[in-house]
């Protein structure tokens, strides 16, 4: 009579039971999603697979986790009330423990993958540190309330006794999320202020930042209803529902992300089909270091570009009269392009030189004019914080103000060699002058 009369489904068992429900759901979206990703994306790095293993993993664990924890709440609950001289040690099933436990490093590590991406798009340390620092106090929090799950004996009494701990780690994880979604979706409007305004191109900027505007809100707005829940209603569990499928989110929003590359290019047909991939790149050794394009590039050349652009250290872009000229890139290309590398195309580049061996002849336009076009409009595809050394030879006036692209990509420029193909007037040493003060660690600067 007492156990019935204490009992409430509405407030109970209710939310956990809905909250599984959407779990199921979720789980059926992140299934799908699983397979675009082992279909369309199986040249992706280790650590990425590595990552989505992982992720998907301790989903699966997750949701079997709270299948248990349900099967208990309602099929235990219910024999206790046939039997109430029965009794439990604990207050939640093992599976409810376990898939409590497993939700705060499915945030984690889902969150790392944007913290790359926020690094990688930023091209700093301090913002993206600090909220690795969040996200790492969260996992660590978050193991220790949840693990105080095992030993609980009443749920309401766990609540009361771990209350503000609880508080804690709901606020870290929002705070968390908010600084993510919003750090990137900054940086990729910032960077696409310096993509040409044609419409192909702008419109792949503007929907890479709504998509990661809108996979942030789906956990932001899960981690403010989750916080809402628990402080202004302290005699339910409703929470406890929505906490339930929060890591389902988390694992969809990283599949979503990496499939949404898909979506970038699936109307763009690639520029050169039926070529041999670049066999040379594979013989990479110390005693070979020269590398020379004769064709186009294919999407195996492109594959292996990706595995081996670390190791680049240095890139030398020289032009002649008697070699073919080095064509401009279509705008929209290297859009795409920068959006897929996720930044600098080679990133542990140290030196850069772009020169015209012959010059130009008489009125005619230098041979770099048109890639010295495209470095202007996609200062940071080719510029990385890593070049100590810089040569730009024959620049046109109408691509002065690279250097006010270089003085914001390579603060630790050290040594620049800068050279103007036609006559230079005030403009060029405002620009100039206001470049070199930018740049504090230069050493030696030839003009």
């Amino acid at each position: 009579m007492n156990a019935a009369a204490a009992f409430d489904p509405v407030i109970d068992v209710g939310p956990s039971l809905i909250g599984a429900f959407i779990t199921f759901f979720f789980f059926g979206c992140m299934f799908v999603q699983t397979y675009m990703y082992s279909y369309y994306w199986r040249s992706d790095h280790w650590m990425i697979k590595v990552l989505v293993t992982l992720v998907i993993a301790m989903e699966l664990g997750h949701l079997v986790g709270t299948t248990q924890g349900v099967w208990a709440m309602t099929i235990g609950t219910l024999e206790a009330l046939i039997h109430p001289t029965a009794t439990s040690s604990s207050a939640f099933s093992v599976g409810s423990n376990v898939a409590a436990i497993l939700g705060v490093p499915i945030a984690f590590f889902t969150r790392l993958f944007f913290l790359y991406r926020f690094r990688r798009f930023s091209r700093a340390w301090t913002f993206p540190s600090l909220c690795g620092l969040l996200s790492l106090a969260h996992l660590v929090l978050g193991l220790l309330v949840w693990s105080r799950t095992v030993g609980a004996t009443n749920p309401q009494g766990f609540r009361e006794q771990n209350a503000m701990l609880i508080e804690a780690v709901l606020a870290i994880e929002l705070v968390a999320d908010t600084f993510v979604t919003g750090g990137i979706a900054y940086y990729l409007w910032d960077s696409g202020r310096s993509v040409l305004k044609t419409s192909k191109a702008s419109k792949t900027v503007r929907q890479l930042t709504l998509w990661t505007v809108e996979a942030g809100l789906a956990t932001t707005i899960t981690d403010l209803i989750i916080v809402i829940a628990f402080v202004t209603m302290p005699a339910n569990f409703l929470w406890t529902g929505i906490y339930t499928f929060q890591p389902s989110i988390y694992a969809n929003t990283l599949l979503a992300a990496l499939n949404s590359r898909k979506r970038l290019s699936r109307d763009r047909t690639p520029a050169h089909i039926n070529t041999d991939s670049l066999r040379n790149l594979t013989t990479f050794t110390p005693e070979k270091r020269t590398f020379s394009f004769r064709r186009m590039m294919s999407r195996a050349d492109w594959r292996i570009l990706e595995k081996y652009a670390y190791r680049v250290h240095t890139l030398s872009v020289e032009a002649s009269s008697h070699a073919q000229p080095i064509a401009s890139v279509d705008p929209d290309v290297l859009s795409v392009v920068q959006v897929h590398s996720g930044g600098a195309l080679l990133p542990n580049l140290r030196k850069l030189s772009v020169s015209d061996n012959d010059g130009p002849d008489g009125d005619e336009v230098p041979h770099t004019a048109a890639f010295l076009r495209n470095m202007v409009h996609f200062p940071y595809l080719f510029f990385t914080s890593s070049i100590r050394s810089l040569e730009l030879d024959d620049v046109l006036e109408n691509s002065l103000h690279i250097l006010g692209a270089v003085s914001r990509a390579i603060p630790l420029l050290e040594h620049l060699s800068f050279s103007v193909w036609d006559q230079a007037g005030d403009e060029f040493l405002e620009l100039l002058e206001d470049a070199t003060c930018r740049i504090p660690k230069l050493v030696s600067f030839h003009l």
